[in-house]
């Protein structure tokens, strides 16, 4: 959205001044949490929000059984996050740019 607005300010369209940029984000790993079991995805956590390990960031709710808690595997920011409401065994849940720490 920032790119956006940008846009519209240099081409004259909005008068405000752009905000500054935020720090950039160092990592030298990403780090991916698979899905457990098949079920219904429910997340706590989105794209850009900063994750702590062991953090809960959400669960799987099996067709039968309890839900089963996702919990971060590292400290960083989520990158990517899964779109769809249903998952397979082994689907790709959320994707962390590891920081240090």
């Amino acid at each position: 959205m920032a790119g956006i607005l940008n846009v519209l300010r240099s081409r004259g369209q909005l008068t405000d001044r752009p905000a500054r940029p935020g720090d950039p984000l160092v990592t030298r790993a990403a780090t991916t949490l698979h899905s457990p079991e098949p079920g219904f995805l429910s997340l706590r956590k989105t794209s850009g929000q900063t994750i702590t390990r062991g953090e809960h960031v959400g669960f799987i709710r099996p067709l039968t059984g309890a839900p089963v808690p996702l919990t971060a595997p590292v400290d960083g920011v989520v990158l990517r996050s899964a779109a769809e409401a249903t998952v397979a065994e082994g689907d790709r849940v959320i994707t962390v740019a590891a920081t240090p720490g």
